[in-house]
């Protein structure tokens, strides 16, 4: 599911509360200016502080301008 939200940017120009709506309000908020971020739980990552999460960027109008994975 997260490679196809991404690969088909499907997300892209929606706005934060529909994000929020369609895949949960389980969010964690980034390190990035107006983004918030969903945890992947892949199974191969090791323990540590980072961890992979599919990564949600808004503009000003809150509205998505990009959706990446990354570590946070």
């Amino acid at each position: 599911m997260v490679n196809d939200i991404i690969i088909n940017q499907l997300l892209i120009g929606m706005g934060k509360q529909d994000v929020i709506e369609i895949l949960g309000k389980e969010t964690e908020e980034g390190p990035c200016n107006n983004c918030i971020g969903y945890s992947t739980n892949e199974p191969d990552q090791s323990i540590s502080i980072d961890h992979e999460v599919l990564e949600i960027n808004f503009d000003k109008q809150n509205k998505v301008t990009s959706v990446r994975l990354n570590s946070w």
